[in-house]
C-alpha cells in the first residue's frame, strides 16, 4: 500500500455581494444620521481622527452615519443600519466581510459596534463585533467578523452597524462602509472521492488536509 497525502482547500464563496454602487432602498433600514451618499472629505482634525473619504472604496457612495462629517456628540442613542434579510441556509463558516473607513471616539464616551439578528424588531440582539479602543482609519480597512455561531444554516439574519455617541464623546468622522460581503461554505458542495485513481496503482492510505480559505480571522 501507499500513502498519499492529498490537501483539499475548500473556499469562501461568496453568499451575498452589495456593492453599493446605488442604494439598496427601503429594505435597509436606518436611524439616527445614517444617510447612503457620496462622502465629502468632512470632519476629522488631530488628535480626533482623520476626515472621511470623498468616495467610497469602488464607486462614489457608501453608508455613512455622518455624511457632512463629524458625527453630533453627546446624542446619548445609537444610530443604527440594517440589512435587509440574508438567507444563509445551508452555509457554515459565515463570515461578514467589508470595506470600512472608521474614526470614533474610545469607549466609554463613544462606541462602533455590529450586531447580529434574527428578528428585524431587535436588530441589536447579539452584538458580535465592538471596538474596544479609539479607532482612526486613514483609508480603507478590510474587517472580517466571524458570524458562524449564530448564522450558519440559518434561513434570515439581519446585520446591525451601530454608532453610539454619549455624554463627553469628542465629535469625530465616523462609519463608512463600502462593498459588502456575506461569505460561507455550502455543506453540500464537500466532497472528496479519489478512489478510482488511487486504484489505479494499488490500494492506498489517504492523509487528507482540510484547510480554509480565507482563514476565520476576524
Amino acid at each position: 500500500s501507499q500513502m498519499v497525502p492529498v490537501t483539499l482547500d475548500v473556499l469562501a464563496t461568496v453568499a451575498y455581494r452589495f456593492p453599493l454602487d446605488s442604494d439598496p432602498g427601503a429594505s435597509w433600514t436606518r436611524t439616527g444620521g445614517w444617510a447612503f451618499a457620496q462622502p465629502i472629505g468632512g470632519g476629522g482634525s488631530s488628535p480626533l481622527g482623520y476626515p472621511d473619504p470623498v468616495s467610497g472604496a469602488t464607486g462614489p457612495s457608501v453608508f455613512t452615519d455622518s455624511p457632512t462629517g463629524n458625527y453630533a456628540g453627546n446624542i446619548n442613542d445609537d444610530s443604527l443600519l440594517t440589512t435587509q434579510k440574508i438567507d444563509l441556509s445551508g452555509l457554515i463558516n459565515t463570515r461578514l466581510h467589508f470595506k470600512r473607513w472608521l474614526n470614533t471616539d474610545r469607549p466609554p464616551f463613544a462606541s462602533a459596534s455590529i450586531a447580529i439578528s434574527t428578528d428585524p424588531a431587535n436588530p441589536r440582539q447579539n452584538i458580535v463585533w465592538v471596538e474596544t479602543a479609539a479607532i482612526h482609519d486613514s483609508g480603507w480597512v478590510d474587517q472580517y467578523v466571524d458570524i458562524s455561531a449564530l448564522a450558519d444554516h440559518h434561513p434570515a439574519i439581519y446585520v446591525t452597524w451601530i454608532a453610539r455617541n454619549l455624554n463627553g464623546a469628542d465629535p469625530q468622522s465616523g462609519w463608512n462602509i463600502d462593498d459588502i460581503e456575506i461569505l460561507g461554505q455550502p455543506i453540500q458542495g464537500l466532497k472528496f472521492d479519489p478512489v478510482a485513481t488511487l486504484n489505479e496503482a494499488g490500494p492506498a492510505t489517504v492523509q487528507a488536509t482540510l484547510r480554509l480559505t480565507p482563514p476565520t480571522t476576524t
